[in-house]
């Protein structure tokens, strides 16, 4: 019996978690495009075309949040993205600088852009 209740205790706290995690994962497109219209538009343009005014002088030469390769990119992989940045890359760490919510929100708009929800 007590067994039972080790085991029922493990599952339900798992799943606790899970849920935890889900709701860290959701983000608001709509807050997301007000965060992205004041931090990431210079770079990767008002529609996440990678043709932003400060676009031409970066290299690697920013991709297409439509681009196959970035719609088929995980949540995660993205949103690590956004949070540390990417090294050797222009592509600078917001996790000093923006909430982890933020960061979700910039993630739900940017999918919207590339058409994966």
């Amino acid at each position: 019996m007590l067994k039972k209740v080790f085991a029922l205790a493990v599952i339900i706290l798992g799943l606790g978690m899970a849920c935890i995690s889900f709701a860290e994962m959701t983000g608001d497109a709509a807050a997301g495009k007000i965060l992205f219209e004041k931090t990431c538009v210079l770079c990767h343009g008002k529609e996440g075309k990678g043709d932003g005014p400060a676009a031409a002088a970066l290299n690697p030469r920013l991709k297409s949040y439509a681009d196959p390769a970035v719609v088929a990119k995980s949540d995660k992989e993205l949103f690590d993205t956004i949070t540390k940045g990417r090294p050797g890359t222009p592509m600078v760490s917001f996790e000093k600088t923006l909430t982890k919510q933020q960061r979700w929100d910039i993630l739900a708009y940017v999918r919207s852009l590339g058409g994966k929800k």
